[in-house]
């Protein structure tokens, strides 16, 4: 599990009229000493995230480079106890992360109103709602108290 160092929570954009669709901008830094317990990686992320709430969706845009193991899996976690500091469980599985490389790029859109969005856990922990899911997602997002994680075969906690 991992501590925040940079969460997904730095604002970069703002709201749009009512006309018209809403939207945030979030940009995430993951880094091995990040993790709750540091990883000596040189590798990281700068990971971008939109937030429509009109469409009521969240794209996902991360590259990530010079890792030292090949990735096994990713995901976004929230909400954990304090901002910027803390573990928590899995929010957002993130389907079709490239496995088996060093370095790449994962692009995607996610629903925030469709229910496979979510880990199991995650939505029964919030109620079995996805309104509920999805609110909570957000406020974790906008409280600095959700993080990006990549783990990788060398190091299966998360290497940055």
């Amino acid at each position: 599990m991992k501590r925040i160092v940079s969460s997904l929570a730095f604002p970069a954009g703002m709201q749009a009229s009512s006309a018209f669709a809403a939207t945030t901008t979030y940009t995430a830094v993951a880094t091995g000493p990040a993790e709750a317990v540091p990883v000596a990686s040189p590798g990281y992320s700068i990971a971008t995230l939109v937030m429509d709430d009109v469409a009521n969706t969240l794209q996902l845009s991360s590259p990530f480079w010079q890792l030292l193991g090949n990735t096994t899996d990713a995901h976004i976690h929230a909400a954990t106890a304090e901002p910027l500091l803390g573990t928590a469980g899995v929010a957002v599985p993130l389907d079709g992360f490239p496995l088996g490389v060093k370095s790449g790029d994962y692009s995607m859109t996610f629903n925030l109103l469709d229910a496979g969005t979510y880990s199991a856990a995650f939505l029964a922990a919030n109620g079995g709602s996805v309104d509920s899911a999805r609110d909570s997602l957000l406020s974790s997002i906008n409280e600095n108290r959700a993080y990006l994680n990549i783990h990788t075969n060398l190091y299966p906690g998360g290497e940055i």
